[in-house]
């Protein structure tokens, strides 16, 4: 789903601040039940939903700080401005977030609110899946970015470390060939002197 989808789709959630449902750690049973690379066991997940319109959550996966929050806004795609319990603000940013809208009732997100104790709450309608990303997975960023990878500068210094690796190696290489040669050559001026 690339951005303007989830903006179109999922408006509601950029329009309207959020509230906490709860919060929990993916269980082992739903990682291994929705086999999604994305919803690994024991990552942090953190419910919000609409008050105005409760049948709409936002679940944002992959964020240890999301769980502090007891309101959050979304400015954009990549930010989300966090409400703690002392009314205090502050912008979270998440550069490799990964995001998807489903305009119809998912399992996921009922059992998700299940497994953090969530008790009488709205069945879902619509559900808005965001992976923080505050690891930097690689499974995301190449979702998410398409490869931008490719052209980062951390890239380019692995293959110049590689690179030199392999430069050192062959020169070492011929050091020793060049010394055999050498060995050989002087025993072989030893056992013509031998001989004289």
């Amino acid at each position: 789903m690339n951005s303007t989808d989830f903006l179109t789709l999922c408006k509601s959630l950029f329009d309207n601040s959020l509230s906490l449902l709860c919060s929990g750690m993916v269980p082992e049973h739903l990682s291994r039940k929705y086999q999604y690379k994305l919803l690994r066991a024991h990552d942090p997940y953190s419910i919000f939903y609409i008050k105005a319109n409760p049948g709409t959550y936002l679940v944002a996966f992959q964020s240890l700080e999301m769980p502090d929050c007891q309101n959050v806004t979304m400015l954009d795609l990549n930010n989300i401005q966090c409400q703690n319990q002392y009314n205090e603000q502050r912008d979270l940013h998440f550069g490799y977030s990964y995001r998807m809208c489903f305009n119809y009732s998912m399992n996921l997100t009922d059992e998700l609110s299940q497994n953090c104790g969530a008790r009488s709450y709205e069945y879902n309608q619509q559900s808005g899946y965001y992976f923080a990303n505050e690891d930097n997975s690689m499974d995301i960023n190449f979702l998410s970015n398409g490869g931008v990878l490719v052209g980062s500068p951390a890239l380019f210094l692995y293959l110049v470390v590689s690179l030199l690796m392999v430069l050192i190696l062959l020169w070492s290489d011929l050091r020793m060939q060049d010394t055999w040669k050498g060995l050989k050559i002087l025993h072989s001026v030893e056992e013509e002197g031998a001989e004289n």
